[in-house]
């Protein structure tokens, strides 16, 4: 297992054990701690982005739990599909699959 899936396993668990102490509603683990790469964006940029980043935020919060991981940790954190399958505890086409699903189900909240 690469050092990487290695840490991200360890903190997804240490998540998931902090959330399940400490929040009764299982299954709601909050996004916010991730953090999107900075790109020194200017001022009308920076307001554009902090309006789309609060609706993704609310949108993914809507999705199911491994929806919501399985995009966290490929698209937020560049896991490869193969690091996000041991993160996961899945095969990688169970992730790929998963990926699918949680993208189609993004995209039809997004429009709706």
């Amino acid at each position: 297992m690469p050092f990487l899936a290695f840490l991200f396993r360890i903190a997804r668990n240490a998540l998931i054990d902090h959330y399940r102490r400490s929040n009764p509603v299982k299954g709601q683990v909050s996004i916010d701690d991730v953090t999107l790469p900075d790109h020194n964006p200017g001022p009308s940029e920076s307001a554009v982005f902090s309006f789309e980043r609060e609706e993704l935020r609310l949108t993914l919060e809507q999705l199911r739990e491994e929806y919501r991981t399985v995009l966290v940790l490929r698209f937020l954190s560049e896991l490869s599909p193969e690091e996000t399958a041991q993160v996961m505890g899945r095969s990688p086409g169970a992730v790929r699959v998963l990926q699918h699903r949680a993208l189609a189900a993004l995209r039809s909240m997004l429009d709706g």
